[in-house]
């Protein structure tokens, strides 16, 4: 296949890595151009870890350019960009060239589907509420491949469309999907959000005094226990809206393989196999910038919809905007940019299933 792929970071560099690795074309694109300029120099990716070798992706420096002989689009963008991007894509994106959005944040993938209604386009769109391996940027031409998920949930839109996407996928990736749910479960089901804004919260201080500290390590009993009291409340998000997704401590035995026993007990034992990966040196972090608006604002927009409490939830986010000075709960633009709160439930359960309808 032809992949495009939309980003350059971590898990863009990877997923180009991963398509030429496995006989795939593969094309980049960064919405700025910083992030691919050095491989559109002529450079070649290097790639280690899970798989080794050197690749020569493609470089577009336009989106129209890079997904126009594309069979698919990967789109591998932080969550604060999705709204952006997701609207430009759905003026150039064609009938034929299903889209994959990893991971899924806010039901983001509404906006491309809402931007391909009102052409009259229906583009297949698969989710996942994780990606589909994780990895390390080095440098602006070299990516570390840690490891290729064993387990990963995904869904379609429309829902209809499920088998064909999750061949889709396995053809790229390999037998490893389940389908579940619809693109709301995929966007409860990442819990970056949850994990990431606990550890940065608690760890305020080592951020602003760029200490070096290890994730996993200092993922200590007080620290796992908070986040386990909001992972509780995401998953009863899930079960309000049909969906049964795993818990946080499933997520951890699907990515590495470890015991489903409590969060502190894993956590001790993936510092003890793998070290890091480092925890933020500087408060300005997606940890929080990023899953904090489009995480978990996003889960608390879900729990008054859905008549769900989410108190510890809610509690972190004004905490955070505290710590930060800021209003996080007014900074999702995909929120704001499909009005969900003035939905009822039975109207965003249509859009959930069907999409936007076309003329």
């Amino acid at each position: 296949m032809h992949v495009a792929i939309l980003g350059t970071g971590n898990i863009g560099l990877a997923i180009a890595a991963h398509c030429c690795h496995h006989k795939h074309q593969a094309t980049l694109w960064s919405p700025s151009g910083a992030g691919a300029a050095a491989l559109a120099s002529g450079q070649p990716l290097r790639y280690a870890g899970a798989i080794e070798g050197v690749a020569m992706p493609r470089v577009a420096h336009d989106l129209r350019a890079a997904i126009g002989n594309a069979d698919l689009v990967f789109v591998a963008l932080p969550a604060n960009a999705h709204a952006g991007v997701l609207r430009q894509l759905g003026q150039c994106l064609n009938d034929v060239q299903p889209v994959i959005i990893s991971a899924l944040s806010s039901v983001s993938a509404l906006v491309l589907d809402r931007e391909l209604a009102a052409r009259g386009v229906r583009a297949r769109i698969a989710a996942f509420g994780s990606t589909p391996l994780t990895a390390r940027r080095v440098s602006e031409t070299e990516v570390r491949v840690l490891t290729l998920r064993t387990a990963l949930d995904m869904a379609a839109l429309p829902v209809d469309q499920g088998p064909a996407a999750q061949a889709l996928c396995s053809a790229l990736f390999g037998e490893r999907f389940r389908l579940n749910g619809d693109i709301l479960a995929m966007s409860l089901a990442n819990v970056n959000p949850i994990a990431h804004s606990a550890l940065a919260v608690c760890n305020i201080t080592r951020m602003e005094h760029a200490e070096q500290w290890s994730q996993y390590h200092y993922m200590t009993p007080y620290v796992a226990r908070l986040i386990e009291a909001m992972d509780a409340e995401r998953v009863a998000l899930a079960a309000a809206a049909g969906t049964r997704l795993g818990t946080i401590h499933a997520h951890f035995h699907n990515s590495f393989d470890v015991p489903q026993t409590d969060l502190a007990t894993i956590a001790a034992e993936l510092h003890r196999r793998r070290g890091g990966p480092p925890g933020p040196t500087h408060p300005q972090h997606r940890f929080v910038l990023e899953d904090l608006p489009f995480g978990l604002v996003f889960f608390a927009a879900m729990g008054k919809i859905l008549n769900v409490p989410t108190p510890v939830t809610c509690a972190m986010i004004a905490i955070a905007g505290a710590l930060y000075g800021r209003a996080f709960e007014q900074e999702n633009d995909v929120l704001q940019t499909l009005a969900l709160d003035a939905l009822s439930w039975p109207a965003l359960q249509g859009l959930l299933r069907a999409g936007y309808p076309r003329a």
